[in-house]
């Protein structure tokens, strides 16, 4: 799911080896070299339009389908009595909020220019998958002996605990054009210490 997301974030572009992969001068569908230096695609030649948005459409629909896959197992997960397995479904847990989290945040961009839904939806998606890991599993895959090997993946966590990077808003770090900006933000709500500090996604934009 994420390198489907980094896949859409980044975009896509003509390989500059084409013309010695296919042998013809041009191969690139009319497209040129970009020279405008302020621009991202600043010596790129990306791809039409056409097929970017194709393409995008197929990566959105295979993260759709892997979103349900994840989200079964890491369910799974939680609910066995094996302590890594509570991490490992921790651990896909926040990456499900992480990579919604940047989708969300490269929506903002666009809402200016159309209805924020896909936002709207991501937030009630990010709130369902914190009400349910809170209220079912509350800290049990964090409360177990970090001196063990097997936990210390987990140890990360205490870093954004310690930088006060957990419950940050992400209206209040958005950068226009930058979905980056607003990572770490929804997805910290699952280490909340305490749900009455309170674990729902607000003011996002």
């Amino acid at each position: 799911m994420y390198t489907a997301l980094r896949l859409i974030m980044k975009g896509c572009q003509f390989s500059g080896k084409r013309k010695k992969r296919t042998g013809l001068d041009n191969d690139y569908l009319g497209r040129a070299k970009i020279e405008d230096t302020d621009s991202a695609w600043f010596g790129c030649i990306p791809i039409p339009r056409m097929v970017a948005n194709q393409v995008n459409h197929r990566l959105e629909l295979r993260m759709k389908e892997l979103d349900s896959e994840i989200l079964k197992d890491a369910d799974d997960l939680l609910q066995t009595k094996k302590q890594h397995a509570w991490v490992v479904g921790t651990l896909a847990l926040f990456l499900v909020l992480h990579i919604q989290e940047l989708d969300a945040g490269r929506n903002i961009f666009w809402k200016r220019y159309k209805d924020p839904a896909l936002i709207e939806e991501a937030i009630a998606s990010s709130n369902s998958l914190l009400s349910h890991y809170h209220y079912v599993f509350g800290r049990k895959p964090l409360d177990m002996n970090w001196d063990e090997q097997r936990s210390r993946d987990m140890t990360y966590v205490l870093k954004l605990m310690e930088k006060g990077m957990v419950g940050r808003k992400a209206c209040d770090l958005y950068e226009a054009g930058n979905p980056k900006s607003v990572e770490f933000t929804a997805s910290s709500l699952l280490f909340v210490k305490n749900i009455s500090e309170g674990c729902e996604v607000k003011g996002f934009y």
